[in-house]
């Protein structure tokens, strides 16, 4: 069992054993012997005793307690006494064990020896290598001048940069190793340096000029530091007041759209919901899953999305737990969702279009009706899009359309054209095959309805039909002003629109169909419009000057 004792190192309390302060403690008193008649002997002592404390805390990380080993091995790094001529450890006293030397990498530091403004460019070539810095500074130089970048990046340079205070930081910056040895020359470096300052000899003309210049130089760059610093803290406190208001105000804000958005989303998902099984493939509860699936996708970010703005506002933060929960169930419902939507888009992979003949041959009289046949609607929010509704187990799609063209024959032929989809090209032929008539002739008139109802409980597949009239050359039909759509081949040199075709008599001609019974209104370049209106108005007012002359012609005469 050994004493365990705490000490302070380079600012640092360690806790140590009984052996580990005793070395620690020997290799002190042995450095301070060494350098006892050496300039700057504590200056050296404080350096090497806090590199000993940096190496310490590298290599402590969980531990409590320095023991031994770990002395060893940064007095084997900074080197031991005897390797520099001082008098070496008594090794009998402790475990003879000799762990390897290491050597430093380089650190980025600003150099306060060889500084303008801040040294963060002499800090920067010492860690490259760079001989002269007067390199760096005149890189900065054009960055400031060419783009405006290299200011605030000197700024940023200037707080994320430490500076070199000590000889193991200036020894670290240029990749040096860091042993007492190398502290204790770039100290007495610097010393003899300073003293090679002092006493070297300078004209005091010249030593006042070269004062007053960088007197100058300093006052003018202080000056101009001092100017951007305020800017940027007037900038800064400005934006300290306006950011986080304008964040909670767009926060809130945010959080009302999307707590709306929400509802809404929840309100039309409801909706969908009956239709999902005329949808989804498989039974009923395939398509229950699927709609939760959905749901789940939906409603899962909006709920991130509501924290983050909830975060901006009042630091509100979602528990990690519950997030965590929620991710891996948005995940989960997005695999399964995938896996439901390729089967789902599976089953309109193919394609099938079939004709059916409605009827084919000639009619009593030259004129064929065309009358709204059996008519259903529906405008209430609970449709498809409009576009379907559920009546009765079975899927209702309004809407068929009328397409009138030119018989190839002096008969008249009426087709219903099936379209619909399926998983394979037999299922979509059978499917198209199996839906349901729409047009029936009755003597001269057509009966069209304006609906498809699917067989019930047939999924929704592309469905859809459509009823095309042949009408032979110098034939008629009367269209029924409650049909529609109705479209055709219209007459180019007349000016038709095939919105107007219903409720009126069109008579099937060689260039199209014509309307007999009404006369196409031609329209007129605007340009033209406008010069026969102002045309127009011009005669009016003529002949009503020429009334006036009259008039007061008459009433002379008289």
């Amino acid at each position: 069992m050994n004493k365990i004792h705490t000490i302070n190192l380079g600012g640092h309390p360690y806790t140590v054993d009984e052996d580990a302060f005793e070395y620690l403690h020997a290799y002190i008193r042995s450095l301070k012997k060494h350098f006892k008649s050496s300039p700057g002997c504590d200056e050296i002592i404080n350096d090497i005793e806090s590199r000993l404390a940096e190496l310490l805390q590298e290599r402590m990380q969980d531990k409590a307690i320095v023991t031994l080993r770990e002395v060893k091995e940064v007095i084997a790094i900074m080197g031991t006494p005897e390797e520099f001529g001082a008098d070496p450890i008594d090794e009998n006293k402790f475990d003879p064990e000799k762990p390897r030397k290491e050597r430093s990498g380089r650190r980025l530091f600003r150099d306060p020896d060889d500084k303008i403004i801040w040294g963060v460019c002499s800090g920067i070539a010492a860690y490259f290598g760079i001989q002269d810095p007067v390199w760096v500074r005149l890189v900065f130089g054009l960055m400031i001048l060419g783009g405006g970048m290299g200011l605030p990046l000197y700024v940023i340079l200037r707080i994320i940069m430490p500076k070199a205070d000590s000889a193991a930081d200036r020894l670290a910056m240029r990749g040096e190793p860091i042993d007492y040895q190398s502290i204790a020359k770039k100290i007495q470096d610097e010393i003899e340096h300073l003293s090679g300052e002092f006493n070297n000899p300078m004209d005091p003309e010249s030593k006042q000029q070269w004062d007053a210049g960088w007197n100058a130089a300093g006052k003018g760059i202080r000056t101009g530091a001092n100017l951007l610093s305020g800017v940027f803290q007037f900038i800064g406190n400005i934006l300290e007041r306006i950011v986080p208001l304008a964040l909670k105000i767009a926060a809130v804000v945010s959080i009302a759209i999307l707590c709306f958005f929400i509802v809404s989303m929840i309100f039309g998902w409801s909706l969908l919901w009956p239709y999902a099984s005329y949808l989804v493939p498989g039974v009923r509860a395939a398509s229950a899953l699927a709609m939760m699936n959905l749901f789940f996708l939906g409603i899962i970010p909006m709920v991130f999305i509501i924290f983050l703005f909830a975060r901006m506002y009042n630091g509100t933060r979602l528990p990690r737990s519950l997030a965590a929960g929620l991710a891996g169930l948005w995940l989960l419902n997005l695999m399964g969702g995938i896996l439901f939507g390729v089967n789902t888009a599976r089953q309109f992979s193919n394609h099938a279009e079939i004709n059916q003949l409605v009827y084919e041959g000639s009619i009593n009289q030259d004129i064929l009706n065309i009358e709204l046949g059996d008519s259903k609607e529906r405008d209430d929010m609970f449709t498809l899009f409009g576009e379907a509704w559920i009546e009765d187990h079975s899927i209702v799609l309004p809407r068929i359309p009328v397409h009138i063209v030119e018989s190839p024959d002096q008969q008249f032929h009426v087709s219903q054209n099936n379209n619909a989809s399926g998983q394979t090209s037999r299922e979509a032929r059978l499917r198209a095959n199996n839906l349901r008539n729409v047009a029936r002739l009755d003597g001269n008139t057509l009966y069209v309805n304006d609906y498809l109802e699917l067989n019930p409980h047939e999924k929704i597949r592309n469905q859809h039909v459509s009823v095309t009239v042949s009408v032979p050359v110098g034939k008629s039909v009367k269209i029924s002003k409650e049909l529609h759509p109705v479209d055709g081949r219209l007459d180019e040199t007349k000016n038709y629109n095939w919105w107007e075709m219903p409720g009126k008599l069109w008579t099937m001609t060689k260039n199209g169909l014509v309307c007999p019974e009404c006369e196409a209104t031609e329209s007129k370049p605007i340009g033209q419009e406008v010069h026969e209106a102002v045309k127009q108005a011009l005669e009016e007012s003529g002949n009503a000057v020429e009334e006036v002359k009259e008039r007061i012609n008459e009433q002379n005469q008289n």
